[in-house]
């Protein structure tokens, strides 16, 4: 049985960028199917990848805010959030083709899908050409798409986290409905850049920031985000009827009257579409492919990582830490696990 690759990972995400410049730099065989067809939506390949450039801001933006004592706002907000849209640009252009075929990237612009027989390859068609990739292992790290909820589908002014790199000016005051861990990393750092952030808990347990997880978790992480500056709202919910007013009439409790943006930043839609995952036994009932603390899902040869094996888009560094447990139990040998939160002492809900 020959391979052409030790790894094919497909998918657009920052998690799928980099897996494939990490197994680039690693000089393994490795091809990246972007899962896109080309010149079309999230394409790395574009310069203009939103996903990446949102993640790799938030990276820039916590480590200029490392010296400064919490709750301490920089001296010039505006300055830094154009200096971090400058290096983003920057980060998305190393990873062009030229940039990572540098490193032995195989970068194909396509579509991808499963087959099994006569052998497990992935069929790209790419430029009106059918290509067979045939490798040892796969990494599925697909793009993570953010969901309105159905209660702002009529707002014509809300956002997603994809419209953050745009943003030419910060805005003032800024609400988000239904924050997931990485839309509460995202109020921390607007919080600290000057805006006036508000966060309205749209879950099932309004009164909780993390249901599922240990109260105190809960309380803690309020805490921090309220040393942080970030107004944290539990008395208000989906139910509550005033806050469906505040966001389709303008209301006149201050939360929503006012606000220079509407930011959703709660449940995230991986992207599976049309890679056959059925005949492999992994057909997603629910938009989540599930993979153990090895990264590696129920098939010997497929690994997982990112928005893929979560209910929720992770945060840079979840994304990035999973991206390399699996790489490395791929090219090598699979005995790398991602820390599990039970091990740190976190009591998590069944």
């Amino acid at each position: 049985m020959t391979y052409d690759y030790d790894l094919v990972v497909i998918g657009d995400s920052p998690a799928a960028a980099f897996a494939a410049e990490r197994a680039g730099r690693l000089r393994s065989r490795v091809a990246w199917v972007t899962q896109v067809p080309p010149g079309q939506g999230n394409d790395p390949n574009a310069g203009d990848n939103p996903a990446l450039r949102a993640t790799v801001m938030l990276q820039l933006l916590r480590q200029a805010m490392l010296p400064l004592p919490l709750g301490q706002q920089v001296a010039d907000p505006q300055a830094l959030w154009a200096q971090a849209q400058g290096c983003a640009a920057i980060a998305v252009a190393e990873r062009e083709p030229q940039a990572l075929q540098q490193f032995g990237v195989d970068v194909i612009e396509g579509l991808g899908r499963f087959e099994t027989r006569p052998q497990l390859c992935l069929q790209v068609e790419a430029l009106g050409a059918r290509r067979e990739l045939r490798s040892r292992h796969y990494l599925l790290a697909p793009s993570a798409h953010p969901e309105i909820p159905p209660q702002l589908a009529d707002v014509a002014a809300v956002e997603t986290i994809h419209s953050l790199p745009n943003w030419a000016t910060l805005p003032q005051r800024l609400i988000m409905p239904s924050p997931s861990p990485l839309g509460l990393a995202w109020a921390q750092m607007l919080a600290r850049l000057g805006c006036q952030v508000s966060l309205v808990p749209m879950l099932p347990e309004p009164a909780a920031l993390l249901p599922g997880f240990d109260p105190e978790l809960g309380e803690l992480v309020a805490a921090l985000l309220g040393a942080a500056g970030v107004d944290f709202k539990p008395e208000l919910g989906w139910r509550d009827l005033r806050l469906q007013q505040e966001v389709r009439q303008g209301g006149q409790s201050g939360v929503r009257q006012g606000s220079d943006r509407l930011l959703s930043m709660g449940r995230f839609q991986a992207n599976w579409q049309g890679l056959n995952l059925e005949d492999l036994g992994l057909s997603p009932q629910s938009p989540l492919i599930p993979g153990n603390r090895k990264q590696r899902t129920a098939h010997r040869q497929i690994y997982v990582c990112g928005a893929g094996e979560g209910p929720g888009n992770p945060s840079p560094a979840q994304a990035k830490q999973a991206a390399e447990v699996a790489l490395r139990n791929a090219l090598w040998w699979p005995w790398w696990k991602v820390p599990n939160l039970n091990d740190q002492g976190l009591k998590i809900k069944a």
